[in-house]
């Protein structure tokens, strides 16, 4: 679900992996296992995440006390 949102962010705002991991601060890879559920970004990715796209962190539908 979480990679789901992911992409869907990225895909309404127009932007490339690369642009949002130049966001994060992680690299075009490390972003893209994010957006295949490979991998979950760390609470700190999330809420810079959450902030670049003006939404809560609770539209990703987070358990966090899993973090």
């Amino acid at each position: 679900m979480l990679a789901e949102k992911l992409r869907l962010l990225r895909d309404i705002h127009d932007l490339t992996q690369n642009d949002l991991a130049e966001v994060i601060g992680v690299d075009r890879s490390a972003y893209a296992y994010y957006e295949l559920g490979r991998t979950e970004p760390s609470l700190e990715k999330i809420r810079v995440l959450a902030i670049f796209y003006q939404v809560s962190c609770r539209f990703f539908n987070l358990d966090f006390t899993s973090y």
